[in-house]
């Protein structure tokens, strides 16, 4: 191949994307909206639920159990007050504990507590509060006694805690904004090859000196170099990026290297720039999914890990929020080398047997 040749085709392409009006603008807005949305989003996650306790005579004893799992405790002034807060969101559970209930539970008697729950919470979460709440009481009522618990819990979590761990929302969404970025320039792609096949460039092009694979080169480099730099932009504005450099980089160009090939996929079947958005469209919700487990763990079940993008999303989640190294995440940037190799040369071989 000649490198000549195929650098003068990469800017050839990239002047192009950026002359269209509509990518160029969106790339630019995108960009500037993930970053202000990104810095606008809170930089620290409330671990706290807020438990609104009522009437306010309570033992203290109550409001240290709650207290003592990192649960916040509210007074309302009434009860209707209390009623209010859980209905707006204010208050995750409403507990309203009449002072013969507070006696009975220190005596160790049985007790009768009402207990209100915000609508719209599936009922097994509710479930699982009340259990809580029973215990919290039930220790309560030990600690009153002056006897200790007979039952002990350890507790260890193998691996990255993914789920449980605290993090604020717009690291959790990082990932997210990092996949758009990537389809977006890649959406761009396919609608330059879409452009030039519809207008005879294409052809025009292998006319020259230039061969095929010079041709299907030079829209690979061009694709992830778009991908590439956008969302390595993205990472280093947010301060990411120092965590481990060369790992982001490597991560970063398997990502492009993989939607690149989704673009050449969308372009082997789109004609103008509404097919493209039509069929880019379903191609970032297909490939979207993965953040979607991310941002809120426990959603979506082992069947995600069939989206190539999971192992990116992933991948970036654990090394930008966890700080995981090459030992940990060398699997997953195997699956994606892999997977992006094979996405690359289907998308290469659909698109060759059209435009040739």
């Amino acid at each position: 191949m000649n490198p000549g040749i195929i650098a003068a085709l990469v800017r050839k392409d990239v002047a192009l994307f950026f002359r269209n009006p509509f990518f160029a603008l969106i790339s630019v807005l995108g960009m500037v909206a993930y970053v202000a949305l990104y810095f606008m989003m809170p930089a620290t996650a409330d671990e706290k639920f807020t438990v609104g306790l009522y009437p306010p005579s309570l033992p203290a004893l109550f409001a240290q159990q709650f207290e003592s799992r990192e649960m916040a405790i509210v007074i309302p002034e009434s009860e209707d007050a209390l009623r209010a807060g859980v209905e707006d969101g204010t208050f995750r559970v409403g507990i309203v504990m009449p002072p013969e209930a507070a006696a009975a539970i220190l005596s160790g008697d049985e007790a009768e507590i009402t207990a209100y729950f915000p609508p719209g919470i599936p009922a097994e979460l509710n479930d699982a509060f009340a259990d809580l709440l029973t215990m919290v009481f039930n220790e309560a009522a030990y600690r009153a006694a002056d006897q200790p618990l007979l039952i002990t819990l350890d507790e260890e979590v193998l691996g990255y805690d993914l789920a449980g761990e605290a993090l604020p929302i717009r690291d959790r969404m990082l990932p997210l904004f990092a996949v758009l970025i990537f389809m977006m320039e890649t959406l761009g792609l396919a609608n330059l090859i879409a452009e030039e096949y519809e207008r005879g460039t294409v052809r025009a092009l292998l006319i020259t000196p230039m061969k095929p694979r010079e041709l299907f080169a030079g829209k690979s480099i061009t694709g992830v170099l778009l991908a590439f730099v956008q969302a390595l932009f993205l990472i280093a504005v947010t301060g990411k990026l120092g965590i481990h450099p060369l790992l982001i980089i490597t991560l970063l160009l398997l990502g492009a290297l993989l939607v690149t090939g989704v673009g050449f996929l969308v372009a082997s079947v789109s004609k103008d720039l509404m097919s493209v958005v039509s069929w880019g469209s379903l191609a970032m919700i297909v490939l979207g999914i993965p953040s979607v487990s991310i941002m809120f763990p426990g959603m979506i079940s082992d069947w995600v890990r069939l989206i190539p993008s999971y192992y990116l999303v992933d991948t970036l989640h654990r090394v930008l929020n966890f700080g995981a190294g090459w030992a940990e995440s060398s699997t997953n940037l195997i699956i994606l080398a892999v997977s992006g190799l094979a996405v690359l040369g289907l998308g290469a071989f659909v698109l060759r047997r059209r435009l040739l």
